[in-house]
């Protein structure tokens, strides 16, 4: 039997997580725009400094796509058929 001790949560690192079986499953969190430009500097034409964009990730960490906000996330999650989770 497996239980949870809510008071101490367990840290997964990704690929912990990854083999968790969580690969229909994603994340999204929120990304500075300067960060995104750091991050992507052949996108600057594309990215506002100032804006804050949505990333999404695999369980694993890997980055699958930006959007411009919380809602398009949600959006791309569906259209990829994977389960969009909420991470704190």
């Amino acid at each position: 039997m497996i239980t949870f001790d809510h008071t101490q949560p367990e840290k997964l690192d990704p690929q912990a997580f990854a083999e968790f079986g969580a690969e229909d499953v994603v994340y999204a969190r929120p990304v500075g725009g300067q960060e995104l430009l750091e991050e992507l500097p052949e996108s600057r034409s594309e990215i506002d400094v100032s804006n804050v964009y949505y990333a999404v990730y695999s369980a694993s960490g890997a980055r699958l796509a930006v959007a411009q906000n919380h809602q398009a996330a949600i959006a791309i999650a569906r259209a990829n058929d994977v389960e969009l989770v909420s991470v704190h």
